[in-house]
């Protein structure tokens, strides 16, 4: 687990907003809408794709499954435009299926309780690619100050 300071980040892709038990089948059509349609969006940067998401409150979320992007890029019809602001965020890196990236999130919160440190809402997990979403994800959590 690292401290880290990450830049502004924003996302171009697909929306959900759900309930925390729907996100299981919500955010995977999210992306198998999303690679049936990248073709409208410029090229992920270091070609990975990025989900983003944000607690709502109340057990729902909204996620954002698309590529970072540069100023004011163009925004498809069905997709929208996400930005999170720059911080300090708790970053983890995950190896492995994508199946277990839950996993990693826990380890995070876990270690954040046993050092004292507040998390936010907010999360991101860079590393999705069309080829294969399994391998090395970069998992963020903000920090709050």
């Amino acid at each position: 687990m690292k401290v880290t300071e990450r830049a502004a980040l924003t996302v171009t892709g697909i929306e959900v907003v759900a309930g925390f038990g729907d996100l299981r089948t919500a955010v995977p059509a999210a992306w198998t809408m999303l690679f049936s349609r990248c073709s409208e969006l410029p090229a992920p940067q270091d070609g990975v794709f990025v989900e983003m998401s944000t607690e709502l409150g109340k057990g729902r979320y909204r996620e954002v499954v698309g590529v970072a992007v540069e100023g004011n890029a163009y925004t498809p019809q069905g997709m929208r435009t996400v930005r999170f602001p720059a911080g300090r965020f708790l970053h983890h890196r995950h190896e492995g299926q994508v199946k277990d990236i839950t996993l990693g999130f826990e380890a995070m919160y876990a270690w954040a309780a046993e050092t004292g440190l507040r998390l936010g809402p907010r999360k991101v997990d860079v590393g999705y690619r069309l080829d294969s979403l399994d391998g090395p994800h970069d998992l963020f959590i903000d920090i709050v100050e």
